[in-house]
Order: structure tokens, then C-alpha cells, then sequence
């Protein structure tokens, strides 16, 4: 499976259960993957990325925003590590 696909199995299964340990999981590895495809996004798009005629900047400042809502990475993997 791709890494998108296996992202969007772990949102899902977390949507489903409804576990900690679950949602945890799949805000890490949510947050890794929005981040990721803003950085990527903003190399693709160069200098253009950080100027007004293209948003590319504010999904980075989004995905790194929501990364830090809730519960931060750190808060996360101590959830999944007390699960395991």
C-alpha cells in the first residue's frame, strides 16, 4: 500500500474505534503527512510559494498550526508507548 493509503486506513480505523491509542496513532502519522506535503508543495513552487499569489505558505503555517492543536507529537507517542 502507498503512504497516503496506509495514513488514510489509520484516520479511518481511528474514526471507527474510537480508541486513544487509535486516534493517537493517526494524528501522528496525519500531522507527518501534512507537513511533509507542504514542505514538498513549497520546494515544488520555489520562491513563489512564500509570495500572495500562491496560498502554498499557508498550508505549511496550517500544517504546522494543527500539528501543535490537541494533543502536540510528544503528548502522542507517550499515549501509544502506555498502549503498547
Amino acid at each position: 500500500l502507498g503512504r497516503l493509503t496506509r495514513h488514510r486506513a489509520a484516520v479511518y480505523a481511528a474514526a471507527v474505534t474510537g480508541e486513544a491509542a487509535e486516534t493517537a496513532g493517526a494524528k501522528l502519522l496525519a500531522d507527518e503527512a501534512a507537513v511533509r506535503n507542504a514542505r514538498d508543495c513549497l520546494q515544488v513552487h520555489g520562491g513563489m510559494g512564500f509570495t500572495w499569489e500562491s496560498e502554498v505558505h499557508l498550508h505549511l503555517k496550517r500544517a504546522w498550526l494543527r500539528a501543535g492543536q490537541w494533543q502536540d507529537a510528544a503528548a502522542a507517542e507517550e499515549e501509544l508507548a502506555g498502549a503498547l
